[in-house]
Formats: structure tokens, C-alpha cells, sequence
């Protein structure tokens, strides 16, 4: 029954019903959450986790694979990434994907914002990736936060010099480092770059370390 509502919420945004894509199938334990056709009735489907409906043609999705349905040919494969939502928006003659990243906000608060776009299209009836680009809006620090991110450096820097030790601070920190970076910070990108041969890193830190892909 899950699976079957997520279907209609999701054929809805493209005017269709579920009989035109009898030829489109999943594999595996995966679930059919979303579906496209273009004027040419070329058609793909989305096998993954439905997260939320946001417009009628703009979804969350997260651990998903695309697939073509004439040939059940793999477009993009994201169902090894659990740790971001992605969200797809379903266009006349495309699909775009768009990957999120965490950021840390200037009322320091984690937040999410979009990182890079993928545009996938039919060319010559094929499923083709048609466009990649950066979609990361670098956010200035505030004047607080560039001085939280002083004594931070400062003091990392002056506690990796003894013996290794369990990484002192909390989780919100690496992401201070890492906005630190992303706006050019030389220390916090040396720390962040360094920080699992600097530090011993607990589960928790080490899990946040790798939640960051976005290039500094």
C-alpha cells in the first residue's frame, strides 16, 4: 500500500497513469517512487526512498537509481549514498537532480543547501547525462563566527602538538571548519584536511567528517 500511494503522488506531477509504465521495472527490493516521460514516450523511472513531495513536480528523494525502462539501463546510481537527500524535479524533457550538502547557517544552526545539479535528458532515444555543475553558494561567515573559528584553529592547533588525543570539541565544530574552509581559512582547511591523523576521532566526529564531499 506504501509503495502504491507514493506512485500516485508521483504520477500525478506528470499527468499520467500507472498502466503507461507497465514496461518499467526496479530491480531488486527497490521501490518505484517516480516516473518520466517525454513527448517521444521515452520513459524513466525512479527506485528509491520517497522522502516528501514539495511542488507537483519537485520531489526529496534518498538512496536511489534511475533507470531507463526500455532497456532497464542504469542512468545514475545513488542508493549507496544514505547520508544526503537528493531533490528531483521532473521537467517536460528532463529529470534534474539536485545533491545537497550540510552547511552550518549563520544562526548556528545545521542546515542543507543545494551543491551540485545533474540534468539527465533523452538524446537520439537514449538516457544521456546531459549536464553537471556546481549549484554550492559559498555563505559568509559572520563576524562571530570568524572569531569562533580564531580560538578554534588556535586551539586545535596547539592541542595536536602533544600526545594524540580524542577529538575535543563537538560535531558543530568540524562544520565551523569546514565553512571556515570553504571561504578560504588556510588553518581550518589544514586542520579539517589533517584532523584524522591530528586527532582520534569518535564514531560520531568521524560519521560528520565524512558527510563533507564538497571540494575546499
Amino acid at each position: 500500500m506504501f509503495s502504491i500511494i507514493l506512485i500516485s503522488i508521483a504520477l500525478i506531477s506528470i499527468n499520467c497513469n500507472v498502466d503507461k509504465f507497465s514496461d518499467c521495472k526496479c530491480k531488486g527490493d527497490a521501490e518505484p517512487i517516480l516516473f518520466f516521460k517525454d513527448k517521444n514516450d521515452n520513459k524513466l523511472i525512479v527506485c528509491g526512498n520517497f522522502e516528501k513531495k514539495i511542488t507537483d513536480n519537485k520531489f526529496v528523494v534518498s538512496e536511489f537509481i534511475i533507470y531507463e525502462c526500455m532497456n532497464e539501463k542504469e542512468v545514475i546510481n545513488y542508493s549507496e549514498d544514505a547520508t544526503f537527500k537528493s531533490v528531483i524535479t521532473i521537467e517536460k524533457d528532463s529529470v534534474i537532480i539536485t545533491e545537497t550538502h550540510y552547511i552550518l547557517n549563520n544562526n548556528w544552526e545545521i542546515d542543507i543547501t543545494p551543491a551540485k545539479e545533474t540534468v539527465i535528458k533523452f538524446v537520439n532515444d537514449e538516457a544521456v547525462i546531459t549536464s553537471e555543475k556546481q549549484a554550492f553558494v559559498v555563505p559568509p561567515l559572520t563576524k562571530e563566527q570568524t572569531d569562533s573559528l580564531f580560538i578554534l584553529n588556535k586551539n586545535l592547533i596547539e592541542k595536536a602538538k602533544g600526545e594524540k588525543i580524542h577529538y575535543p570539541y563537538d560535531e558543530k565544530t568540524i562544520y565551523l571548519l569546514f565553512m571556515g574552509a570553504i571561504n578560504g581559512n588556510q588553518d581550518a582547511k589544514y586542520l579539517l584536511r589533517n584532523l584524522g591523523e591530528l586527532f582520534i576521532l569518535d564514531g560520531a566526529i568521524a560519521e560528520t567528517l565524512g558527510e563533507i564531499w564538497v571540494s575546499f
